[in-house]
């Protein structure tokens, strides 16, 4: 036998050790290689294996563990904590094929068919007040509570529209339509009305609230608590719909729970009593009262099935919990119950609960894992986490939204606090929003560096990524953010508004958004505005984006409200259903730098090029391609030639040619041979945007993607006209003094109620430091469309140097105006040319009838304006009307221009059709 010198023996053990020593800080860290193996028992919690682990971990500090888990069902009862204790643990399917699955839902059973075709279970625990659900899955899919009206009718009603909020408590009251007093009624009969919910569209939220109670005589409802808005700050005719009535049970998928533990449920197609598998996630700290949390507890205090809790520790000594890995296992069925005030937000779901939660925690590991089912968001490492990572998860049926970083609002943003470097890759979330319609795929708030890579996020009704939460130019920590290579489409689905593909806030150097594909993003649209592919908003600044294919979204596909020096190159922009660019906000300094980009667009399906501020010098454009595909090829800048675009300075270099796409208009992107002259002078360096979404290296998780069928996009009608008739005359008692007001600007003291001779009126009082000079801003807004005509009646007085702007506008953007007065101290003027003498500190009484219609457009309408001073007699004009385009009445705006110090005084405000009167 062949032996070895001692001195070689000893260089071969000494590498060995040396190799062992590598392996081992690749595969652990600084943990030992040599890890010990555990096997979860069938039956067994996750709590008791943790337990287990974790005493091995006492006796072995610095090595790993490994828990392999069999195929099976294990349930979590609550959920499951580590810590510190438990670093260095992994915990991996015995069978990658057969996740294994962690649920906190039980099953229900004993379903009988009643005699209609529906099914029913009786409920023990509920019966007798000890738990609730008001989530129910059949089969793996969402059942919807008793909805009306039903969100997929034929004709896109799956609104209902509130009448008027109250004055004296427009945050919790309101009056129903006449159309809905029948439900109302049903509500008031109701033993448990809290079990009925209402769910509030605002523009870019929507907000839960149950029904505290119903004054059947007046149609009026008061809820349990307010939403983040008061109901109609948005606008009148606020939409809405009911949950948990008896009557709204009427279509397959719909179930109803009773506080007699009586579960009904209408089976979808195939589905019967005796194939379904229903699961519900029982809540036993929200039984039959509907009691909220104490006030220092959390408001979703039994939901999740992971936390992640490191120690805070004393003068920054913070100990993380670190090294902890799920490998293909699957989370499924959490408990979510709507507090007793309320579910609403500002924006992106940002209180809902998460399933997965760390704080205090580093390199988290999360891979091939799946989470559906749940109430909130999937995921969320929200402080001091870094080094984390959600790799391959199928993300599915969510509440909120799929994967939330960092912290909102009122939290530490100390670098020790930071959450930062969090890895989001070759994930797929789909079916978010399906109770916070506001949920996001990826959000990342006060956080740093982190990486959303190749993901496929899909079917929600809000933003696909959000990134950073600073409004406006104050100091942000969201920097050094990376989106690229994600598919995101099929959003929206025109129910909620200002969204993006990509949205963005804040300061945010080193930020990239690039090689994404974004398409189908459909907003509402008549509160707000807004579904764009690629939407900078208040702040955004330094941002690169390049190497997007954006296509086919509702009003852009690209947005900056504002910001400073983004810079868009390399892009595809198309087919956008309005304007396929915009702009909004004028600020003297570069907002963005757009550059061999190319744009198409087709006028003859009524999409424009471009919309708001693009004369000014303040965005630099050079080397772009422009094409539109109608028959006659002709580009229209919003109103301007070729040559006249560039005489405003934009795109000293332009194209105006085909780019000869594959077939563009069935969005087949790709160029062909006869795009390479073109490509080649403009400098457009082609990318391969089939690589966006996820990894295409595995066959069956790229055949997942087929496994969801996405709903078809039903865009709602206007709201039914209820005949508007606004009478204000500052005597009725209110809780704000401001009422059926859109956007009152201006500071808090400009606004007043006076009393002159028994008689309220509202003083608006303007000063050199208003916010702008056109506050204080008082308008009231009515969303009305109908053809007719318009009376429109105040008082007015204005002291030396003021100026009273009265002005009705419709609601385009940028709006139109039909009246535009300026009442000064000493004459009034319409378009700038004065039609009367005034005197300073008088009443006057102004009486507009102003015709509205789609036959306004056709040229030559007049309106009639009378003006009567107090005790003087009264002049009538007969006017034109300012803009032919503006054929509706939406808001009638009051606003007291300059910055001077001056008073104008308001009454007796009247706004209605003389139809309907």
């Amino acid at each position: 036998m062949k032996t070895f010198p001692t001195y070689l023996k000893l260089n071969h053990f000494l590498m060995s050790l040396f190799c062992l020593i590598v392996l081992s800080a690749s595969f652990a860290g600084n943990r030992d290689v040599y890890a010990q193996n555990f096997k979860m028992k069938l039956g067994q919690s996750l709590a008791e294996m943790r337990d287990e682990v974790r005493v091995w971990h006492q006796q072995n500090p610095g090595k790993t563990a490994t828990v392999t888990i069999p195929a099976g069902t294990y349930f979590v009862s609550e959920a499951v904590e580590f810590t510190p204790a438990d670093s260095g643990t992994i915990y991996q399917a015995e069978n990658a094929q057969q996740k294994p699955i962690f649920t906190r839902g039980t099953e229900i059973t004993g379903w009988k068919t009643l005699p209609n075709g529906w099914l029913t279970a009786t409920i023990p625990s509920v019966k007798s007040g000890e738990s609730w659900f008001e989530c129910l899955f059949i089969n793996g899919k969402r059942a919807t509570l008793a909805r009306t009206p039903n969100p997929d009718v034929a004709d896109g009603r799956r609104y209902f529209y509130v009448k008027e909020a109250d004055e004296m408590n427009p945050g919790t009251q309101f009056f129903a339509r006449d159309e809905e007093r029948a439900l109302m009624a049903e509500i008031a009969k109701m033993p448990n009305p809290e079990d009925v919910k209402i769910m509030f569209y605002h523009s870019w939220e929507s907000s839960l609230h149950r029904v505290a109670s119903v004054d059947v005589a007046r149609n009026h409802v008061t809820l349990t608590g307010p939403p983040r808005w008061e109901i109609n700050r948005w606008g009148s005719s606020q939409r809405y719909h009911i949950e948990g009535l008896e009557s709204a049970l009427d279509q397959g998928g719909e179930f109803l729970l009773k506080r007699d533990g009586t579960c009904i449920y209408i089976p979808r197609k195939g589905e019967t009593a005796e194939n379904i598998h229903a699961v519900a996630a029982f809540d036993a700290g929200n039984k039959a009262d509907n009691k909220s949390e104490t006030e220092n507890a959390p408001r979703f205090k039994n939901s999740g099935f992971l936390k992640f809790t490191g120690n805070v520790g004393e003068n920054g000594n913070a100990e993380k919990v670190r090294d902890i890995t799920f490998r293909d296992v699957t989370f499924s069925c959490d408990v979510w119950t709507l507090p007793k005030e309320g579910l609403s937000d500002g924006q992106s779901a940002v209180s809902s609960p998460a399933s997965i939660l760390a704080n205090h925690a580093e390199s988290l590991a999360f891979i091939g894992c799946e989470v559906r089912n749940v109430g909130g968001y999937a995921f969320h490492f929200h402080q001091a986490c870094r080094a984390c990572r959600v790799e391959k998860c199928l993300m599915e049926d969510l509440g909120a939204g799929g994967v939330r970083i960092g912290a909102g609002h009122g939290t530490d943003l100390s670098p020790a606090n930071l959450t930062s470097e969090i890895t989001v890759t070759n994930c797929i979330i789909r079916g978010y929003g399906r109770l916070d319609a506001g949920g996001i795929g990826v959000w990342i708030g006060h956080s740093p560096k982190n990486v959303v890579l190749h993901n496929d996020i899909s079917d929600g009704f809000y933003t696909g990524v959000s990134v950073g939460w600073v409004w406006g130019y104050r100091p942000s920590v969201a920097v050094g953010n990376k989106i690229e290579f994600n598919h995101i489409h099929n959003i929206g689905h025109g129910v909620l508004s200002d969204m993006g593909g990509v949205y963005s806030l804040g300061i945010s150097p080193g930020t990239t958004v690039s090689n994404n594909v974004i398409h189908h993003v459909y907003s509402y649209n008549r509160y707000g505005r807004g579904g764009w592919g690629l939407y900078t908003d208040e702040g955004s600044s330094e941002i690169v984006m390049e190497n997007n294919l954006v296509y086919r979204t509702h009003t852009g596909n690209f947005h900056q409200h504002y910001g400073k020096d983004n810079v868009l190159r390399n892009n595809i922009f198309a087919f956008s259903r309005e304007e396929q660019m915009k702009r909004s906000r004028n600020e003297e300094h570069r907002s963005f730098t757009l550059e061999r980009n190319i744009i198409v667009y087709d006028s003859s399906a009524g999409e424009t090029l471009l919309l708001g501020h693009w004369k000014n010098p303040y965005s630099e454009l050079n080397g772009n391609l422009y094409w539109n595909y109608a028959p006659e090829n002709k580009v229209d800048f919003d109103g301007m030639t070729p040559e006249e675009w560039q005489a405003v300075g934009k795109d000293a270099t332009i194209f105006i040619e085909n780019p000869y796409f594959v077939d563009a208009k069935n969005n087949d992107f790709r160029f062909t041979k006869e795009s390479e002259p073109v490509l080649k002078k403009m400098g457009f360096i082609p990318f391969d945007f089939t690589r966006a979404g996820i990894l295409k290296d595995d066959v069956q998780w790229t055949e997942e993607l087929k496994n969801w069928t996405y709903p078809t996009v039903i865009l709602a009608p206007d709201a039914p006209v209820v005949p508007f008739n606004l009478t204000d005359n500052f005597e009725t008692p209110r809780k704000k003094l401001i009422r059926k007001v859109n956007n009152p600007f201006g500071k808090a003291d400009s606004y007043k109620l006076l009393e002159e001779n028994g008689n309220h009126f509202l003083r608006i009082t303007d000063t050199p430091d208003q916010t702008q000079d056109f506050c204080p801003f008082y308008s009231y807004n009515m969303k009305f469309v109908e053809s007719g005509t318009i009376r429109i009646a105040f008082d007015a007085r204005v002291s030396e140097k003021a100026m009273l702007m009265a002005e009705a506008r419709d609601n385009a953007s940028p709006y139109r105006m039909s009246v535009p007065l300026r009442i000064l101290a000493h004459e009034v003027k319409f378009l700038n040319q004065k039609i009367c003498d005034n005197m300073p500190n008088r009443w006057a009484r102004y009486e507009i009838s102003l015709p509205v219609g789609p036959e306004i457009a056709e040229g030559g309408k007049t309106f009639t304006l009378k003006i009567t001073p107090a005790g003087g007699e009264t002049q009538t004009f007969q006017l034109p009307v300012a803009n032919p385009n503006c054929v509706s009445l939406c808001e009638f705006v009051f606003a007291a221009l300059g910055a001077v110090d001056a008073e104008l005084d308001l009454d007796n405000i009247e706004i209605y059709s003389e139809e309907n009167k």
